[in-house]
């Protein structure tokens, strides 16, 4: 079912998409979209994204290269003091 608003509002894309629509109210069927460049303003590219996972990515192998290597030396001076 088609409600009035619906149909209004398929009119009236169908009036853009012909160019029916004059000046004006092309003009005021613009003003009244709403503004998205919050949204666009906030939004992070692909690349910028890829940059922040590939950052984190190194980050954790760093820690965990570090955590080894405390472990390593760890059971090294293990055994050392076992030897001696």
């Amino acid at each position: 079912m088609i409600t009035s608003l619906n149909f209004d509002k398929r009119l009236r894309d169908k009036q853009l998409r012909s160019g029916g629509l004059g000046k004006e109210e092309l003009g005021s069927y613009l003003d009244g979209l709403p503004d998205l460049s919050d949204n666009v303003r906030h939004r992070k590219t692909d690349a910028e994204l890829l940059a922040e996972a590939e950052a984190e990515a190194e980050a954790r192998a760093a820690e965990a290269a570090a955590a080894a290597e405390a472990a390593s030396q760890e059971e090294s001076a293990s055994h050392e003091s076992q030897e001696g």
